[in-house]
């Protein structure tokens, strides 16, 4: 619902209400693929009265694993409201108030044939989050315009609070029957540490104008003061400026004679903006209750915290150009830009003695830059048919410049280090396999040595470059252990013989070299029909889902069929797989092996819409317009990647871009909409 009311030409006022409600209903999808991708194939599904196997050997029945239920209700309510004064000529204060509230129940439920060995008890949990956002803005705005010149300029401020309220519970159930708390054993239930609150604030002030002259020289600039709750005491504000320039070289009278230029503007930015994407609370330590001290309920330290965090800053500066042609039927826009992020916000490694894994803090500065390219027109309009078009395409490049004392650090699988980009995946380099046990052997400097043999399988001698090699022979080791035919052969960074720590090395980038999308746009009378290709191109993923089940780590696990099939089993076998024995030696990661092409092109979505003609909305009383809308998203996707999903991203962490645990794939989406003005 939305209102507007003009109590009079310098004085309104407005509210927009919004209210939704979801159910989701599904199951854990990784758990299905994990117990599908890993679960050794001759396990048994179905017992022989037709019921389903229960977990044997540390792994799960994947089609039992089905029966997990999980139902998600979303309640929210969003409401914002505003109100317009004029107080003075061309001067007028606007105040907003906006909340955002949601609430949200989750059950999940276990049945008995998911449950463990050691607990066979069907199981369950609720989720209760209970949430809102308040943000409240206060603006004076100021327009004026005399001759040639116009200006504008404002000022105001912003307060914003985010609340958060989580009760996680969970319980062993009596029976498999009833799925709601009510059939919980009440000895058996645990308030989980996801329960508590949790806030976050913000408060800005912030001014700014924008002035041209004839409409041809443009400038604009802001200031902003934030403060953030995120950050401790001495660190809560951080400063943010802006400048922009603009030229308008269409406008100018040399540019008369060229008809076909309709549009021609040349411009310059320069900015700073502020980051406080962390948890709350980080700039202090946490305790969190729940553990058990000799048989008491107590409370651990589970955080370290740094009272001197501080904002993390974004520098961007941006050169851009802006082209119209006849009559914007054809256009294009090109921004070469660079931003440099100093006191990055990220978690760094701590030693084990001081009894915590890691802390936040800003360690250090990066650098990207890149180039972004739009094309767009309308190649064809008539009275009743029309096409457009746009096409974009992104290059970037990124490098750390600067890292707390200097110190490269881990983060996950990525290795952060000054001078080289962000998301290098950091591990060992797989060179293949040892095709005999005397293929390892290699002289002082690290060549390896050609093994030959009679007719009957002897070994005869080594030739390097075709000649005997009589000198020193040389094997990788691992530890005491002498690499053997069917072993992975390593590369020896260091060259000491010794396959370590020391010898990982960059084995491939989760970012993008670039990326774009496709859009076109073809209407004809009251239909259209609207489509969107996405493309990224240049990142690597590590399969991590199929390294786990490869590295023959656990034997309630079953290797992939290509490793089962082409696996090396006898000496003089060429193959890129080891050999089946569990043995430390091949179970180093990451490794190369495991490294992929993560290349796509999608068709994110297709969109067709009706719009009633007016002749028909004319014998509608009360209905200014009418139109049915149908969305497919997530149509298609093409790449090579053997993974379900090539579209990573970081979820939710910027250091370890392109990691796959076996990702469930997008899910394909159909969406009817109606949409109806009165």
């Amino acid at each position: 619902m939305k209102v507007d009311v003009n109590f009079s030409k310098k004085f309104q006022v407005g509210s927009k209400i919004n209210l939704t409600y979801d159910d989701q209903n599904g199951l854990n999808e990784s758990q299905v693929f994990q117990q599908i991708v890993e679960r050794i194939p001759y396990y048994p599904v179905f017992e022989p009265d037709g019921s389903y196997s229960p977990e044997f050997g540390g792994r799960a029945n994947p089609i039992a694993q089905t029966l997990r239920t999980i139902r998600s209700r979303n309640y929210r309510g969003q409401i914002f409201n505003y109100a317009q004064f004029e107080f003075l000529p061309n001067l007028t204060i606007k105040s907003t108030l906006g909340i955002n509230y949601r609430f949200r129940k989750v059950n999940l439920f276990d049945p008995l044939i998911v449950s463990r060995p050691n607990n066979p008890v069907p199981t369950g949990r609720e989720i209760f989050v209970n949430s809102y956002n308040i943000q409240q803005e206060n603006f004076l705005n100021y327009k004026n315009s005399w001759g040639k010149h116009n200006l504008g300029a404002f000022a105001g401020m912003q307060t914003q609070k985010n609340y958060s309220e989580v009760f996680d519970i969970s319980a062993d159930f009596n029976n498999d029957y009833v799925q709601t708390f009510g059939n919980a054993d009440p000895l058996r239930l645990s308030i989980l540490p996801n329960t508590g609150n949790s806030a976050n604030a913000l408060f800005s002030l912030f001014a700014g104008f924008n002035y041209d002259f004839k409409n041809k020289y443009l400038i604009s600039g802001t200031i902003r003061r934030d403060g953030s709750s995120r950050f401790g005491a001495t660190n809560k504000y951080g400063n943010f400026p802006s400048l922009g320039l603009g030229w308008k070289v269409s406008k100018e009278s040399f540019m008369k004679g060229i008809k076909p230029i309709n549009n021609l503007m040349l411009r310059a930015s320069y900015g700073v903006v502020g980051n406080d994407r962390i948890s709350d609370y980080e700039f202090t330590g946490a305790y969190t209750a729940g553990y058990i001290y000799n048989g008491q309920g107590g409370i651990v330290p589970t955080r370290l915290g740094n009272d001197e965090l501080k904002w993390e800053q974004t520098t961007s500066t941006n050169l851009g150009m802006s082209l119209g042609m006849f009559r914007n039927r054809f256009t294009v826009d090109v921004d070469i830009w660079k931003k440099e992020t100093t006191d990055l916000l990220a978690f760094v490694p701590l030693p084990e003695e001081s009894g915590f894994a890691q802390i936040r803090r800003n360690v250090g500065a990066i650098d990207n830059k890149g180039i972004d390219l739009a094309f767009g027109g309308t190649p064809i309009k008539t009275k009743d048919f029309s096409w457009n078009t746009t096409f974009n395409i992104s290059f970037q490049k990124n490098k750390v410049t600067k890292l707390d004392g200097g110190t490269p650090f881990d983060s996950g699988f990525y290795r952060i280090e000054e001078g080289q980009p962000i998301g290098n995946i950091f591990g060992f380099e797989n060179l293949g396999v040892f095709q005999y046990d005397e293929s390892n052997a290699y002289t002082d400097n690290g060549t390896q040595l050609t093994p030959n043999f009679d007719q009957d399988g002897n070994f005869i001698n080594y030739t390097l470059d075709g000649s005997e090699y009589t000198g020193t022979v040389n094997q990788m080791r691992v530890g005491n252990t002498v690499l053997e035919g069917g072993d992975v052969i390593w590369e020896d960074i260091d060259g000491d013989f010794q396959i370590s720590s020391e010898d990982r090395q960059i084995i491939g980038n989760g970012l993008p070299s670039y990326f774009g999308g496709f859009s076109n746009e073809f209407k004809f009378k009251s239909f259209s029909v609207a489509f969107l290709f996405d493309y990224s191109f240049g990142q690597d993923i590590y399969r991590r889902w199929d390294e786990a089940r490869n590295d023959l780590n656990s034997n309630g696990e079953t290797p992939g069929p290509d490793r089962i099939e082409n696996a090396w089993v006898e000496q003089g076998d060429v193959t890129v797989y080891p050999r089946l024995n569990r043995v430390s030696q091949n179970r180093f990661a990451p490794n190369s092996f495991f490294v992929t092409k993560g290349d796509y092109i999608k068709l994110r979505y297709v969109r067709f819409n009706y719009d009633l003609p007016k002749s028909v909305l004319d014998k509608l009383k009360f209905v200014n317009a009418l139109s049915i809308n149908l969305a497919v998203n997530n149509v298609l996707t093409w790449t090579d990647y053997i993974g379900f999903n090539p579209e990573l991203g970081n979820r939710g962490n910027p250091l370890n871009p392109g990691i796959d645990g076996l990702r469930y794939p997008n899910d394909r989406e159909i969406i009817l909409g109606l949409k109806l003005q009165l």
